[in-house]
């Protein structure tokens, strides 16, 4: 997008300059100008206006579909890195608060083993019984 606002920025100012050179090179030669030399001049100053009325509003326009983009890109961008700030300080709150508690990831994943009477666990208890069979 923006070299498409270069190009036609680029465009209008070689058309500017060559006709300005025209015109000067024409006024410099001559003191007095014809008719003919007369129109040339207002049918090229008419050019440089028509051309500033259609290219200036198109320049604009390029140029605020790029502002949106921009804007649309740094918004997402800015939304990105407060989510990813959020979840470090969640994260680092949760941290502290497993340490303050005390809390082992391994101690409530992993259920206790009951312990049955004479010290044996019961698996062991089940596991004896069936080799006595």
């Amino acid at each position: 997008m923006r070299r498409e606002v270069d190009e036609a920025t680029r465009d209008l100012v070689r058309q500017l300059e060559k006709r300005s050179e025209e015109i000067e090179k024409l006024l410099d030669e001559k003191r007095v100008l014809s008719r003919e030399e007369r129109r040339n001049i207002v049918s090229t100053l008419k050019n440089v206006r028509q051309e500033l009325k259609s290219n200036i509003p198109y320049l604009q326009k390029l140029f605020a579909e790029q502002m949106d983009k921009t804007v649309t890109e740094a918004k997402g961008e800015f939304e990105t890195y407060l989510q990813n700030k959020m979840n470090s300080i969640a994260l680092a709150a949760i941290s502290e608060q497993m340490k303050q508690e005390e809390i082992s990831l391994n101690r409530n994943m992993i259920p206790e083993l009951e312990v049955q009477e004479g010290g044996e666990e019961a698996g062991e208890m089940e596991a004896g019984m069936h080799m006595d069979m």
